[in-house]
């Protein structure tokens, strides 16, 4: 199906998964045609986070994906068992779920301004303006280095893209 996407002109942009594998990725971000991300904390010095799946061979990408502010469901209807939300809809949340969007929302914002960019062009695009690497985990409250990777993964960086974009004619 994801080569479907992609000639669909629709890059899969799947997260690596939230199990602290250091030398895999989850389904379906083993698919060679997925554009896998891993997920950061520390957005300031950033780190692969404690619990993002991490590998050489599929992931693409590493994106902030700690202490996202994102919304949420706060109920639960019991007679639906649907979700509901009455209020306080938006909370702190963590997992490569909340870096795959990020890099998703951005890599619509390269599409509209380059719309004849193809989606596999889009992901070396995010990849290639990259400041920032990333070769290192670090443990739960963020205090300690422990593991270091033996090759190092882009950092998804926004202000970098920014500041480095030209707005094309």
């Amino acid at each position: 199906y994801f080569d479907k996407l992609v000639e669909a002109d629709i890059l899969p942009v799947v997260s690596a998964g939230n199990s602290s594998f250091v030398d895999s990725v989850g389904s379906p971000g083993c698919i060679s045609s997925a554009f896998t991300i891993a997920a950061l904390t520390n957005h300031q010095n950033p780190y692969i986070a404690y619990y993002s799946n991490f590998d050489s061979v599929n992931v693409n990408i590493a994106s902030p994906g700690t202490q996202i502010y994102s919304s949420v469901a706060v109920n639960i209807d019991r007679s639906t068992y649907k979700q509901t939300c009455s209020k306080n809809c938006y909370a702190y949340m963590e997992g490569t779920s909340m870096a795959a969007p990020m890099t998703s929302g951005v890599i619509a914002l390269v599409r509209q301004l380059y719309p004849g960019m193809s989606p596999q062009d889009s992901g070396k695009f995010l990849i290639n303006i990259s400041a920032k690497s990333v070769n290192k985990r670090v443990t739960y409250d963020n205090k300690k280095i422990n593991y270091n990777f033996k090759f190092s993964k882009p950092v998804l960086d926004l202000r970098n893209i920014v500041r480095r974009f030209t707005i094309p004619d």
